[in-house]
């Protein structure tokens, strides 16, 4: 990257917060193309809600615990946002939130022990924004900010990190998501153990990157919504994990060109060469549509194979519903508002009635029918990503696959290979026209280190 791009770059880190938008020069990938006006002024039609049509939920919601099986275990659920998705601006096309940075969002605790979490994407009244509304969360990471949070493959220079305000030495991506929407478990039901979390301080800052897609031609009012499981304070018997982010375009803006329309083609990550020892507690990988798999290599050897499941927007739906139970069971597929908190009352909308009759209420959302750009022969997306586990419990009603590997050691190199073929898959395509879009190829990994990330 030249010098003159650090330079833009560090510069809108630190203004960040004083500015609603950053820009990147011309010619930057798309990822670095961030929007600069806001959307009334650039004369986007934006969909008004009516208060009064529906009832809000609040912005953090107490859930019933997802861990039973873990004492004192808590669950709550966050709302981020509202996100204002520009509408396309041609039928067929899609309106972009490209990677807009925040660089300071709720935590769901001051001081406690993740367990794990997940993410998706809501209207204003709780019910699920998903690709049977054209609606899609295209993809989100989560960073924590703070004492000995340093990011484990890139430890000089990371994109990412700048746009959040932060530096590799003193911030880590905890957590990534797409529209498969995976469950992330630090103690899982098939690893016999419950005591795995990762640490969180009262001087830790959350940062997050959010990128949405619209394919309506109004714009769409959506929260980006991250169900957090916990337990307060830092028990001495809780031990600790580490991400690991593996990244075809590492430290970068993670987007690789598409190729052409009927390419089949991989792509491999620069190695990782292992820099603290753990055990290795799982592992899975990101794709757009178009990917057949994401393998991940130790030492020339493959440990790890995450495919994809493609779906209907139906199976969309039920695969985002089994996410908020946790990840696990089955998911009856619903447009409606999604699991209510502990003690929030089901108050029905004002409408409601008129919704009956078959007449939309005054300010409701209108589900239109999935397509466009995007959309695929049979309508079919990437609805699940498998995570690579040791399933000692043999659960067989979530996508995993086996893990080939329990140490990681210092030394060892770590490589990320992305697989696409078109013709097995078709791939996005920017807007309405033959070129296709950039895609990905992503793995997180979590590990158990004895190493604790603050001293206390």
């Amino acid at each position: 990257m030249k010098t003159s791009a650090l330079v833009a770059l560090a510069a809108a880190a630190v203004n960040v917060a004083a500015i609603k938008y950053v820009s990147g020069p011309d010619k930057w990938p798309e990822a670095m193309q961030f929007e600069t006006v806001s959307m009334e002024d650039a004369g986007i039609p934006l969909v008004k809600r009516d208060a009064d049509a529906v009832d809000l939920p609040p912005k953090i919601q107490t859930m019933p615990t997802r861990n039973p099986h873990i004492p004192n275990s808590k669950t709550v659920k966050i709302r981020y946002g509202p996100y204002t998705v520009p509408g396309a601006r041609v039928e067929g096309g899609e309106g972009m939130i490209n990677n807009r940075p925040s660089p300071s969002v709720d935590k769901p605790c001051s001081r406690c022990m993740i367990l794990g979490m997940n993410a998706g994407l809501e209207y204003p009244d709780g019910a699920d924004a998903n690709t049977n509304t054209k609606m899609w969360l295209h993809h989100m990471v989560m960073f924590n900010i703070g004492k000995g949070a340093n990011d484990a493959t890139c430890p000089i220079f990371g994109a990412p990190h700048l746009i959040v305000g932060s530096m590799p030495s003193s911030s880590e991506r905890i957590f990534s998501s797409g529209n498969e929407r995976t469950t992330t478990f630090f103690n899982p039901p098939w690893g016999n153990v419950t005591n795995l979390g990762y640490p969180i301080y009262p001087a830790d800052r959350f940062g997050m990157i959010v990128d949405l897609m619209n394919m309506n031609m109004q714009a769409k009012e959506s929260y980006l919504t991250i169900y957090y499981d916990f337990i307060d304070g830092h028990p001495k018997e809780m031990q600790e994990v580490k991400p690991v982010w593996m990244d075809a375009a590492q430290c970068g803006t993670s987007e690789i060109s598409g190729r052409t329309a009927s390419a089949a083609f991989d792509f491999v990550s620069p190695a990782w060469i292992a820099n603290f020892e753990g055990e290795v507690t799982g592992t899975g990988g990101h794709l757009h549509d178009g990917g057949t798999k994401v393998e991940i290599i130790v030492d020339k050897k493959i440990i790890c194979t995450s495919v994809p499941t493609y779906g209907t927007d139906e199976e969309a739906l039920e695969r985002a519903n089994i996410a908020k139970l946790g990840g696990l069971g089955k998911g009856k597929a619903t447009t409606k508002r999604s699991a209510e908190p502990v003690a929030y009352p089901q108050t029905p909308a004002k409408g409601a009635a008129a919704q009956a009759k078959g007449t939309p209420a005054k300010g409701a959302r209108a589900d239109p029918p999935a397509g466009g750009a995007h959309s695929h022969a049979m309508g079919k997306h990437i609805i699940a990503m498998s995570i690579c586990a040791d399933n000692k419990a043999g659960i067989n009603d979530m996508p995993l696959s086996p893990l080939g590997i329990n140490k990681l050691v210092k030394g060892q190199s770590w490589v990320l290979k992305a697989y696409y073929d078109y013709n097995k898959y078709p791939g996005m395509r920017k807007g309405t026209s033959e070129s296709m879009s950039t895609v990905m190829g992503i793995s997180i990994m979590y590990a158990k280190t004895a190493n604790k990330r603050v001293g206390e």
